[in-house]
């Protein structure tokens, strides 16, 4: 009796646009929670940090595999003149010839957003030392701490809306100057275009192989 023909599948699950929609619904979840949405904020801040370095990274190995084939390293190395996210960003705006303005607001959004990520990923206990006089004392609030800026309805707005604006400018630009690799990837990097396509898994039949006898 010969074995059972089998296929061979190969494809891709791309995870930038769902990381992009869990920035999108802790957002909403914010917004439905008038009082108490302090950690939906933040999840969402987290998130889309999490959604932008992952779209960089995709964009990265189709333009340039040579060097994201090993990214973390090469994104690490001070000499480089690319570190971190932000260097990726500049990275990529490089080769696909588009200059940022890095005056504009909306890149001073991913710088901030870059801070974030930097300070809840390597926090610390914040120490504050702070002197009132005794009569007003009891009308002064203790100083928040710098993890509040990031779980606000307002910077999250700014950031989601920034960030999307400047991953839609990278991806027109390398569009524009590797067709070839992005012909597929859609026009917009979170919304519409290119989310529909990514989010489905790529799967190609590689090999089928026939009843043997």
């Amino acid at each position: 009796m010969g074995s059972k023909p089998t296929i061979r599948i190969k494809g891709e699950h791309i995870t930038f646009p769902r990381l992009w929609s869990a920035a999108a619904h802790f957002r909403e979840l914010g917004d439905e929670t008038p009082v108490g949405s302090y950690f939906e904020y933040l999840a969402a801040s987290v998130f889309t940090y999490f959604a932008f370095e992952g779209f960089l990274n995709e964009i990265g190995r189709l333009v340039d595999p040579v060097a994201w084939q090993n990214e973390r390293k090469f994104f690490t190395q001070r000499g480089s003149g690319h570190v971190g996210t932000l260097g990726k960003l500049d990275y990529l705006a490089a080769k696909a010839g588009w200059t940022i303005d890095k005056n504009a607001a909306e890149y001073r959004s991913v710088e901030e957003l870059q801070g974030a990520r930097n300070f809840l990923g390597h926090h610390r206990s914040e120490l504050f030392d702070a002197e009132y006089d005794a009569d007003e004392y009891a009308d002064v609030d203790t100083p928040a701490p710098e993890m509040d800026t990031y779980a606000q309805k307002g910077f999250v707005d700014r950031v989601m809306r920034d960030v999307e604006t400047v991953s839609d400018a990278l991806l027109r630009a390398a569009r524009a100057t590797f067709p070839h690799q992005l012909e597929d990837r859609g026009t917009r990097a979170f919304s519409g275009g290119i989310t529909g396509s990514f989010e489905k898994t790529r799967q190609v039949a590689l090999s089928k192989l026939p009843t043997r006898r």
